[in-house]
C-alpha cells in the first residue's frame, strides 16, 4: 500500500466514524483508527516539515510561490506519498458494516477497498 491511498482514505474513515452505529462496529472502527493515527501523525508532520523546507505557508496558493520552489517541493511531496508502506490493520467486513446501519459511498467504498472485504454472497 502507498501511503497516499492511506491518505486519500482519510475523509472516508471520517465519513463512518461520525455515523451512528453499533457498539461492535464502533469498536472495531476505533481500533482501525488507533492502528492509522500514527501514520497520519508521521505523514502530517513530514508535510509541515516540507513546506517549512521549501519556505512555503501552509496556506500558500500555489500562484504565490516560485516555480522553482513549487517543482522542488512537489517532486520531494510525490516520493513521500509514493513510499511503499508495510501496513498491518484488521479488515473491516462489509456484512458488519451493514449489520452496523453504516452507509457507504461508492467513492468512501472504492478509498477503503484495502480496508473492506466483500463477504457478502453475490
Amino acid at each position: 500500500m502507498k501511503l497516499k491511498d492511506l491518505i486519500n482514505s482519510q475523509n472516508a474513515l471520517n465519513n463512518l466514524t461520525q455515523q451512528p452505529t453499533s457498539a461492535r462496529m464502533s469498536f472495531a472502527l476505533g481500533g482501525v483508527i488507533r492502528q492509522l493515527s500514527p501514520h497520519f501523525d508521521s505523514y502530517l508532520k513530514e508535510h509541515k516539515h516540507l513546506l517549512e523546507k521549501h519556505g512555503i505557508t501552509p496556506n500558500a496558493k500555489p500562484e504565490d510561490v516560485e516555480q522553482e520552489t513549487l517543482d522542488a517541493f512537489n517532486t520531494e511531496y510525490n516520493d513521500l506519498i509514493e513510499a511503499e508502506m508495510d501496513l498491518t490493520t484488521t479488515k473491516i467486513k462489509l456484512s458488519d458494516i451493514e449489520r452496523g446501519g453504516l452507509r457507504l459511498s461508492g467513492q468512501d467504498a472504492y478509498v477503503l477497498s484495502w480496508l473492506i472485504t466483500d463477504d457478502i454472497e453475490k
